[in-house]
């Protein structure tokens, strides 16, 4: 079998003043019966005059490709392309920008499944283009981060604004995959769960929105990953190291981290409240639960 991979960037760096730009279109056909080009080899496409290359499926061992719509933000054309080119023939629809402040448009404007971002980009740095979209588009797409600083400040840094998985540059494109793959179905997984509530706290997966009673609720990228953790295990216990390595992975910060973005988000739902909802259980973790207040002895 043989897939063809429609390659936009020629067009569309002409269209957007350099920028790769490709919009969602029907760019996978997994035969050559559907397929309007004819042999392999390159051609240019009769309907939009765009370049098209017959790229053979590779299909990696041990991948299991997953059909998912892409946002590549990258200012390396080529890299850009290659790894554009490497998603679609696995089956994904991906779409293109090559600087920070188109990427945050096409990302508030449109659904995708997940984000990969460069870290250094021209118009809109990538750091700001994570917390933008997070704190100000509220848009809970997934994003991977791929940068070429290795530091662990760094990556603690892009955690901590947003980014779901980093991913050190040189990488492997069957790597990258794997990655997106994992965040994908967990984050389907989480929009795919009705709204958690805990008394007269709520959080919705899907959107990110949390209130409590008539109040909404603003909360850092991190609490809000840490309210989420909470609220789905509620009531039960969880541990410190459950915590970190769900939000940090392999990449643990320092021991103060968890406990100072622990007080923001006690401090978020609890301050101006009577009932306090966010414990800490000595020795054992955290939760967050309705526990009713001692009775006083008459």
């Amino acid at each position: 079998m043989r897939i063809h991979a429609v390659l936009c960037a020629q067009q569309a760096a002409q269209q957007f003043g350099g920028r790769i730009h490709r919009r969602r279109t029907p760019s996978v056909a997994f035969s050559d019966a559907h397929c309007a080009c004819g042999p392999a080899g390159a051609f240019t496409c009769r309907r939009h005059g765009l370049r098209h290359v017959h790229v053979t499926d590779s299909h990696p061992g041990g991948l299991v490709s997953i059909s998912a719509s892409i946002l590549i933000i990258e200012d390396n054309r080529g890299l850009a392309e290659t790894v554009g080119t490497y998603l679609e023939t696995r089956g994904m629809e991906v779409d293109y920008a090559a600087d920070g402040e188109e990427g945050y448009r096409l990302a508030a404007e449109n659904r995708y499944d997940a984000i990969i971002l460069d870290g250094h980009l021209p118009r809109m740095d990538g750091l700001d283009v994570v917390r933008g979209l997070r704190e100000v588009a509220r848009v809970a797409t997934p994003i991977i981060m791929v940068t070429g600083r290795d530091a662990l400040e760094d990556k603690l840094e892009g955690l901590d604004r947003g980014v779901d998985d980093y991913l050190t540059k040189p990488f492997a494109t069957q790597e990258l995959e794997a990655r997106l793959n994992a965040v994908i179905r967990r984050n389907r997984k989480e929009v795919g769960r009705e709204v958690l509530t805990v008394g007269e706290l709520s959080f919705d997966p899907a959107c990110h929105r949390v209130r409590r009673g008539d109040k909404e609720l603003e909360l850092s990228p991190v609490s809000t990953k840490l309210l989420n953790i909470l609220m789905r295990e509620s009531p039960r216990v969880v541990t410190r190291r459950e915590i970190e390595r769900e939000i940090w992975g392999d990449e643990l910060p320092e021991s103060d981290t968890l406990r100072s973005h622990l007080y923001n988000l006690r401090k978020a739902i609890d301050k101006g409240f009577d009932t306090p909802l966010l414990h800490t259980v000595q020795s054992a973790g955290y939760r967050i639960a309705e526990i009713a207040p001692p009775r006083k002895v008459a």
